[in-house]
């Protein structure tokens, strides 16, 4: 980082990452980065895409709520957290590389990442936003309805 930048320290099983100040994503979003990206490209370019996954991540959690999975106030936080990156169309911290490998972990990390953000400190981006998901099934529907939609 450089001095005088405000940031913020995440850390994971590797040790610890600065994440600027204002972006919504986490430190493993800066993995992918550092290790997934080669194209050029960034998921923030495939806004139907972004999309559609925002809208699987409210879907889940809809039904996590129906389910027990998720107690009420998590899974509102997450619906609106959805709904307030839908309506704004900013998707500037979906920053891996779109064309990563890795069966899209990176895409879904990144995404529940900005969505716990947005959520709230006390929503987990892996435990509550990606409950009851896997990385293949969340991808992959959104991909069919981005494509669908195209």
């Amino acid at each position: 980082m450089s001095e005088g930048k405000a940031s913020r320290v995440e850390r994971d099983y590797f040790g610890e990452v600065e994440i600027p100040e204002g972006k919504r994503y986490g430190v493993l979003t800066v993995r992918a980065m550092e290790n997934l990206s080669f194209s050029g490209k960034l998921l923030a370019q495939k806004e139907s895409f972004i999309r559609a996954m925002l809208e699987v991540k409210k879907a889940a959690a809809m039904m996590n709520m129906r389910t027990a999975e998720l107690s009420e106030a998590k899974g509102q936080a997450i619906v609106r957290a959805c709904d307030a990156l839908l309506d704004a169309r900013d998707y500037s911290d979906f920053v891996v590389d779109a064309y990563h490998g890795g069966g899209g972990i990176a895409t879904n990390v990144n995404v529940n990442e900005v969505v716990a953000h947005v959520a709230g400190v006390t929503v987990s981006a892996t435990e509550d936003v990606n409950a009851s998901q896997s990385t293949a099934d969340a991808c992959h529907t959104a991909l069919h309805i981005a494509l669908y939609r195209e």
